[in-house]
This record gives structure tokens, sequence and C-alpha cells, in this order.
């Protein structure tokens, strides 16, 4: 929407001057074919004629006319300058935001191929060992659980390709229906379990009542799941992550707040951005995973939004959904 807005400008501004230079040609023109008839005037000696070649009923006029046209041409330059001074700074601008795109899909590209190379590996490898015929079966268990989570990040990732493409080419298509935001989270938490233990995080839901937001169940998985996912990533071992509930008058809130590196207010701030990473991220990722979430809360009619007190103090992101009175149509 910013992108065609800036479009729209650019060229109203350039379609600005071309009529600026049309009027200068014209109007050029015209004072030329005047000064052709004064020229001729001049030539017979008609001092009046001389005056109304110019536009002026007596030649006493003609000072103020000169004045008159100063003033005009040097507005009208005044404003073709700051035209262009304007032109060329959209331009720069967009040759900017180019560049910061071009290096933003590099970032992705080297994040998309590390998320979804690595799991793939850890699959094959897997799975050639499985195909080991002496392989006790114990160890064949155990190899199926180290598996299964490597399926579900493969999953994650493609997913959160597959959303980011589909949201750059149309609005999400949403298939809200009234439910218990609790159960939600219950679930989300329930379904990252297994990566928090990994990496010796604890996952923890402080009690609370059921809150009923209207939502779409898969947007809001994949919602929770990349919050989730990055608190567990950026967190230290043997810390804990913190989900909260709340509710107001007209809104729910979903608070996560980990213990981990925390994060800069530049960061904060480009977080949002696709595929941003981070300039010292080495936990991998696409960058899409706040991104998604930021666009698909706002699909909702929610906001969202991330602090932090600063780095080595962990971070805090609070979605906030409209709140549902009415229950009776609440999903089963």
């Amino acid at each position: 929407m910013l992108s065609r807005r800036r479009s729209v400008i650019f060229f109203a501004l350039i379609a600005f001057c071309f009529a600026q230079v049309f009027w200068w040609s014209y109007y050029a023109t015209r004072r030329a074919d005047e000064l052709r008839n004064a020229a001729e005037a001049l030539t017979n000696r008609r001092v009046d004629d001389i005056a109304q070649a110019f536009g002026a009923q007596t030649p006493a006029e003609l000072r103020d006319i000169a004045d008159r046209q100063s003033r005009m041409f040097l507005l009208e330059s005044g404003t073709f300058a700051l035209l262009i001074l304007l032109v060329g700074g959209m331009f720069w601008r967009t040759l900017r935001h180019e560049d910061e795109i071009r290096k933003g899909q590099d970032r992705f590209l080297a994040g998309a191929t590390h998320e979804l190379k690595t799991p793939l590996a850890t699959l094959k490898l897997g799975l050639e060992s499985l195909g080991n015929e002496r392989l006790p079966l114990d160890a064949r268990r155990e190899y199926l659980e180290q598996l299964l989570p490597e399926v579900d990040r493969l999953t994650t990732g493609i997913d959160n390709v597959l959303t980011a493409a589909g949201l750059r080419v149309a609005r999400p298509n949403l298939q809200c229906v009234v439910a218990d935001l609790r159960e939600d989270v219950l679930r989300a938490i329930e379904a990252m379990r297994h990566p928090s233990e990994n990496h010796g995080v604890r996952l923890e839901l402080r009690a609370c009542d059921p809150v009923f937001v209207r939502r779409d169940a898969g947007s809001l998985r994949i919602v929770l799941h990349n919050l989730l996912d990055n608190a567990i990533r950026y967190s230290s071992e043997s810390s804990t992550c913190t989900i909260s509930l709340e509710e107001t008058e007209h809104a729910v809130s979903c608070r996560i707040e980990d213990e981990g590196r925390g994060m800069t207010p530049d960061e904060c701030r480009q977080a949002f951005d696709a595929f941003w990473r981070g300039r010292e991220d080495h936990v991998g990722g696409t960058g899409l995973g706040l991104h998604l979430a930021r666009e698909l809360v706002h699909a909702h009619g929610g906001e969202i939004t991330l602090r932090s007190p600063g780095v080595g103090q962990g971070t805090v992101v609070e979605i906030t959904l409209p709140r549902v009175h009415d229950t009776t149509s609440t999903e089963s």
C-alpha cells in the first residue's frame, strides 16, 4: 500500500513538472510573438502600439508589467526547483528502500537455506540410521522421537514462506469463529513442549479464566507458534518463558515474556520487518516469524507490540485482540 502511494505521488510530481515545462514553453512563445509585434511597431515608431504589444495600455504601465513578470518567474522557478528536489528525494529514498529489500532478501535466502537444509540433513541421517536392520528397537524409537520435531521445524519454515508469499499478493482469507483464546494458547504450548525441553526453557502459563475472541484457528496457530518459537530460540538454558492472558472490557491480550538475550531499541523498531534477522543472529530462522505475526494479528483487527528493557534483559511480546462477549456461537 505504501509503495503504491509513493508511486502515485511520484508520477503526480512528474506530471506537474511536465505541465510546468509546457506552460513555460507556451508563455515564452507568446512573449516572443509580443516582441515581434513590438519590433514592428518600433520600426514604424508607434510608441503606443509597442506598449499594447506587451499588454499595456500606455508606455508607463510597462514597468509594472515587468515587475509582475519578474515576480512570477521567480515564484515559478522556485516552485520548479522545489519539485525537482522532492522528486530527487523520493527517487533517492526509493533506491535506498530497494537496497534494503535486496539486503533483506539476501538475509532471507541465507536464513531459509539454513532453516530448511538443517532439518533435511537431520532427517536424512536419521532415516539412514533407521535403515540399519541391526539397530535395536529402543534406538529406533529414540531416533523417531528426534526426527519428528525436525519434521515440525521443516513444516513451520515452509508454512511461514508460503504464508508470507500469500500475504504479498492478497489479503489473508480468514475463517473467523468465536473461541477460547486460553485453549489456543494451551495447544500452542503443548505443540512447543518438545523444542522448549530441548533448549532447557520452561514454558509457564499463568492461570486465568476463559477469554473469548473471534479468530481464524490456522492463522492464530502460526502467530502463537512463531512467538513461542522466538522466545525459546533466544532464551538461555534453564530460563522461564511466561505466558499470561488478561482481559479488559473491550480487549483480550496475550503476553509472552522471556528471559533471553533481549533487544536494543533499534532492533525493536526493525523486528517486524520482513526478512529481518538482526545483525548478530546466529540461531537461524527465515526472518518472517514476527512479520507474519504482525500481519495476521492486524488482519484480526488486533495489535502487536514488542519491547525489551535492554540487551540481556529479556523481551516481551504482546498481542491484543477484540474481546467477544456473546459466546453463543463458540467453536466446540
